[in-house]
């Protein structure tokens, strides 16, 4: 029986260990949560997205399409504006395709 409690006093102080953390992470904001779910960062996607299409960055978002946490990236080339969608968990091209002006 001794043993029975103690490893319910380890399991329970692990739990209350984890349900801090999991509050910490509850009471940050969306952004906050979003960038410690995915790999890449915001500057990765830029770079990997200005492999795709030369120009200048216009605007990165980080958004959930289809279920997959991506990377938006708007790059404006000299002949037309680029929206280069990228996987944000493993920084694979997932489209690349021109915006209608």
């Amino acid at each position: 029986m001794k043993i029975t409690v103690g490893k319910s006093a380890i399991v329970l102080g692990v739990a209350a260990g984890l349900m801090g953390q999991v509050n910490f992470i509850e009471a940050a904001p969306i952004e906050s949560k979003l960038i410690v779910q995915n790999q890449i960062s915001e500057d990765q996607a830029k770079e990997i997205a200005l492999k795709q299409v030369k120009g200048t960055v216009t605007k990165v978002e980080l958004e959930t399409e289809n279920g997959v946490l991506v990377y938006e990236v708007d790059i404006k080339a000299p002949d037309q504006l680029y929206e280069v969608t990228i996987d944000a968990k493993s920084g694979k091209v997932i489209k690349v395709e021109k915006e209608n002006d």
